[in-house]
């Protein structure tokens, strides 16, 4: 367990957005019996009391890079628990001015494949500080998300994460170009429902 960075998230893009990794069980789990204390100490176990599941949040191995700062950023997580999981999910988050309680940067989400971009500042978002991404998904390799992020004096930065492995989890983050993320992106637009 040394070595470990014992929080939920960990940055893709500087502290504007990061990365957790959870794991869902079943309230009360054999599995949960025999996990490290410092999950609890941590607050990477959380158990919503009207549930009736127990999600516990991985601490990342080792994170290199950071798509603010240069090209490209990998968090790697190895999860303690591989069995009992009901469902795997790469969850992320975005910075919350908290004198305002609003983000601190207009972003949105998409992918190839589906018909227009979603969370965070997306008119059919639900949720406008996570969002959660099933992993792997329905396919057995996760679909890359594409993510748009507007800048101070209102540039855009694109970014493309993908993640992969099963018992060893990279999630992987690089800047992209305008012409490589799907369209439905380069058409959102703060304040826009398209």
């Amino acid at each position: 367990m040394e070595g470990k960075i014992w929080s939920k998230f960990h940055p893709l893009f500087g502290s504007d957005l990061k990365v957790g990794f959870e794991m869902t069980f079943s309230k009360g789990a054999a599995a949960l019996d025999g996990l490290n204390p410092l999950y609890e100490k941590r607050g990477l176990i959380h158990k919503p009391l009207n549930e009736t599941v127990t999600r516990v949040y991985e601490p990342a191995v080792e994170i290199l890079g950071s798509c603010k700062d240069s090209d490209g950023a990998q968090v790697l997580f190895e999860p303690a628990l591989p069995d009992g999981v009901l469902f795997r999910r790469l969850i992320l988050t975005r910075k919350i001015d908290h004198h305002s309680g609003k983000p601190r940067r207009w972003m949105v989400a998409a992918r190839y494949g589906e018909v227009t971009h979603f969370g965070f500042d997306s008119w059919n978002s639900k949720d406008q500080r996570y969002l959660s991404l099933a992993y792997p998904g329905l396919n057995p390799e996760f679909v890359p998300v594409y993510f748009k992020i507007q800048m101070e004096g209102g540039d855009f930065v694109y970014l493309e994460v993908w993640a992969w492995g099963s018992d060893k989890i990279v999630v992987q983050g690089r800047r992209v170009r305008e012409n490589e993320v799907p369209e439905s992106l380069i058409l959102a637009r703060h304040g826009l429902k398209t």
